[in-house]
């Protein structure tokens, strides 16, 4: 849940500084004028749903852990 937390931040962070550089290009192309220093309330979805996939995903492998007898990793 950690990793996924900070790669959803980080992505998100990542989005609204490549949208700040090409704000002016995207504005030339599209017509549309995009703020980046403006986080909107969907963003914050945006966080809940990257971190309920990570959850989801890390369901698995956890299970799997929580299965092998500890004593047979250390035994060769």
């Amino acid at each position: 849940m950690f990793l996924t937390a900070i790669g959803a931040i980080a992505g998100l962070l990542l989005g609204h500084l490549v949208t700040y550089f090409f704000a002016s290009s995207i504005l030339e192309w599209s017509g549309v004028h995009v703020d980046a220093l403006r986080f909107v309330p969907g963003e914050g979805w945006l966080l809940l749903g990257a971190l309920l996939v990570g959850f989801v995903a890390s369901i698995g492998p956890a299970w799997k852990v929580y299965r092998v007898d500890s004593l047979q990793l250390f035994r060769t």
